[in-house]
């Protein structure tokens, strides 16, 4: 739906149907981003096996890799380094 056609009691109003709080001190500009961000939720689920590639830059020892792999164990790393020699060979 495009919100920027509508007023701005009209949008205080399409607030008020799906049930999002915090609009009445906004502006249009503002109403338009919550009901934007309202309609458009990300799912945990869909995050959780969607497949990407990352690359992770000063990487350490590896922990950011090993806490993206319980999130999401089809995220494949394409690109890891550290400037610390010790790290890398971990």
């Amino acid at each position: 739906m495009d919100f920027t056609v509508l007023t701005k009691v009209q949008l205080i109003a399409k607030c008020k149907e799906l049930n999002i709080k915090g609009y009445s001190s906004k502006n249009k500009k503002e109403l338009i981003e919550l009901l934007v961000s309202s309609s458009n939720p990300v799912k945990t689920d869909e995050v959780e096996n969607t497949p990407f590639t990352f690359i992770d830059l000063f990487c350490g020892i590896g922990g950011f890799h090993q806490a993206l792999k319980k999130v999401n164990p089809s995220a494949k790393c394409v690109f890891a380094c550290d400037i610390d020699e010790n790290c890398r060979k971990i």
